[in-house]
């Protein structure tokens, strides 16, 4: 019976997912905030009409061009963990930005983990855990297989200024 259990758990998780790497659940909250809850992709953002902040805050960002042209050349040994609450105010606002960003370097989707939160800040599979994440929007980001920092609800200055910053403390 548990077998049968787990299996039909597999098959809905597949079949409410958009792809292979999303394993996430949504949570309606009774003010009407969608919360996503797993692994997911961008795409998500983008085509859930309840989401219409990450278009906004994406459309109205433009990235500073000279830490763009220093990341250029180096986005592509860069990977990024990126922890949200869609109910959180500073994921918001920050996390349209980032993707600018990404989308600005090339960064392939393949090279982003995205997970939501709920309001405890967990995740279903406790990978929060493993990141010892503690607030978000929380951007970890490696250098290979090394982590070389954090964006930890905001940056310092702006996204790519620090991921430049982190750089430059590695070489």
């Amino acid at each position: 019976m548990k077998l049968i259990v787990s299996i039909a758990m597999a098959a809905m998780t597949v079949v409410s997912c958009s792809s292979v790497h999303d394993a996430y659940r949504t949570e309606t909250e009774i003010t009407g905030t969608k919360v996503l809850i797993g692994r997911f992709s961008r795409t998500v953002l983008e085509k859930d009409s309840s989401f219409k902040w990450f278009h906004t805050g994406y459309d109205r960002y433009t990235p500073e061009t000279i830490p763009l042209k220093f990341l250029a050349g180096r986005s592509s040994e860069l990977r990024f963990v990126l922890f949200i609450g869609t109910w959180c105010s500073d994921s918001k606002a920050e996390v349209p930005k980032m993707f600018k960003v990404f989308d600005a370097l090339n960064v392939s989707s393949d090279r982003i983990e995205l997970y939501g939160v709920d309001r405890m800040k967990k995740c279903d599979d406790d990978a929060q855990a493993a990141y010892a994440i503690i607030n978000v929007p929380t951007l970890i980001v490696y250098a290979g297989k090394k982590e070389i920092g954090r964006i930890v609800e905001q940056p310092r200055e702006v996204v790519e200024s620090d991921i430049v910053s982190m750089l430059r403390t590695v070489r």
